[in-house]
């Protein structure tokens, strides 16, 4: 009876672990795409100020 259980709270364990892992890989992903946006708006800013200067 005890191994089981042992089995079953590790095996929960691994479980809410790797999801905890996957959770915070897709937040580092998401924010990489967000700071690409910005970089990319930022850019494009800078060459409307540069075009209307002329």
């Amino acid at each position: 009876m005890r191994k089981i259980f042992f089995g079953i709270v590790i095996t929960l364990t691994l479980v809410f672990r790797l999801r905890y892992c996957e959770h915070q890989k897709d937040d580092r992903e998401q924010l990489a795409a967000n700071a690409a946006l910005i970089e990319k708006q930022l850019k494009n800013a800078g060459k409307l100020i540069v075009t209307k200067g002329i």
